[in-house]
């Protein structure tokens, strides 16, 4: 459990703040690392205090851990003193960058190597029992227009509320319909896809600007292909059992970094108008935001397999912030040289707390609690989020802490 949780479960979850991280730092003509750094704190934080609180309250017995726990709560304290020694004297050279990615890969190799490995639960079956591929696929043209609309948005089931706001939600679900492919789309709809999808790969990567001549040339090979797609007589010999999914999963990457670059061009402007620090909107908006995601799923998953959704509450922003952090960088790296950041006292607060609940986590869960976790270990870790939240908001109103730290 501790190592699909650690792997499959957070790269899931923490794809979302990989993409935030990458639009604040990259996006603009000045990189915003502080955005950035404190919502992946922000989140990281909650997801170990709130979610993990959450996990252990709906976990059906008290949850009894092992070593593992200890490994990856290490692993987290040792990327956060990384990054305070690196970011400390005000820039992040290209080494350091890299340094973090490696890190990362450490820690991954040493959990899917000397990870634990349990027995399949009985009561779980395999998926694949259950899926069978047939040849019966949708079509996309074989109802009217409307009536695929009418479908698509399950308008009879919509409240009144979702009708008023289908002005805005129509065009998304329409627009995602296009882009993104069903396992066995069809002829005619993987001709639609293959069109509709190839112009929106071009236009979210930036290459429908500057050579025309390089945007016309791949968006009629798709064309091409489209026609060849709608040609053929057999649907599995076009889209196969793997290029649909891989299509998809590049779409779906796309829309992430669509809605991270808005997302984060959104909270400047509302910290540019309200007078907010980005900071604070990272640490608390954005991280609240982007740990959607891990609530649902690392609930969902705590009511059959606990230890799962505890590792993942770990290794989730684990992830986010080594590997999110370390591209990030990385690539800023590479376009302008060195980073250039500076260390608030807010940043510093995240840190801090972090660290401590790292330490407490290696420390006294095994020796203290005997990795026993329980109703009142989840009480004093939503309890411990409220005071942190409290300290926080009034730093950044300026009432505590006011003086720089370094």
């Amino acid at each position: 459990p501790d190592v699909a949780g650690a792997t499959l479960l957070s790269f899931g979850n923490g794809a979302p703040d990989v993409f935030t991280q990458v639009a604040a730092i990259t996006h603009g003509s000045r990189p915003d690392v502080l955005l950035a750094l404190s919502s992946v704190l922000g989140s990281g934080f909650y997801i170990n205090c709130a979610i993990m609180g959450i996990v252990v309250m709906v976990a059906p017995q008290p949850l009894s851990l092992d070593w593992t726990f200890r490994r990856d709560t290490l692993a987290y304290l040792g990327a956060v003193l990384l990054i305070l020694v690196f970011m400390a004297d005000g820039e992040v050279q290209w080494y350091q960058s890299t340094f973090l990615f490696v890190y990362y890969i450490g820690y991954l190799t040493l959990v899917i190597c000397f990870g634990t490995k349990t027995a399949a639960d009985p009561d779980i079956e395999e998926p694949n029992q259950y899926i069978k591929r047939t040849n019966t696929v949708r079509e996309f043209g074989i109802h009217p227009t409307m009536t695929w609309l009418r479908n698509l948005v399950q308008w009879d089931n919509l409240s009144l509320f979702q009708k008023i706001c289908s002005p805005v939600t129509v065009p998304v679900k329409v627009t995602l319909s296009l882009t993104m492919t069903p396992e066995e789309p069809g002829r005619v709809y993987g001709a639609v896809i293959s069109v509709c999808g190839s112009f929106f790969f071009l236009v979210s990567m930036g290459l429908s600007t500057g050579d025309h001549s390089r945007f016309f040339f791949i968006f009629f090979s798709m064309v091409i292909l489209s026609a060849a797609m709608y040609s053929a007589s057999s649907v599995e010999l076009v889209t196969g059992a793997w290029l649909m999914p891989m299509v998809t999963f590049v779409q779906a990457i796309l829309w992430m970094k669509l809605s991270a670059g808005t997302l984060v061009e959104l909270l400047e402007v509302v910290g540019m108008v309200a007078g907010v620090p980005p900071a604070f909107l990272g640490a608390t908006l954005l991280a609240w935001g982007a740990s959607t995601a891990d609530l649902a799923a690392n609930v969902s998953v705590a009511r059959r397999n606990p230890r799962m959704a505890v590792a993942a509450c770990v290794a989730g922003p684990l992830f986010n912030l080594l590997a999110g952090m370390s591209s990030s960088l990385l690539y800023q790296n590479v376009l302008s040289g060195p980073v250039e950041v500076h260390l608030d006292n807010g940043i510093l607060l995240l840190i801090a707390a972090t660290a401590l609940l790292m330490l407490y986590f290696a420390v006294f869960v095994p020796t203290l609690h005997a990795y026993l976790l329980g109703p009142k270990w989840s009480n004093m870790l939503l309890g411990g989020y409220a005071l942190f939240t409290g300290v926080y908001v009034l730093q950044q109103m300026g009432e505590i802490f006011v003086d720089p730290w370094i």
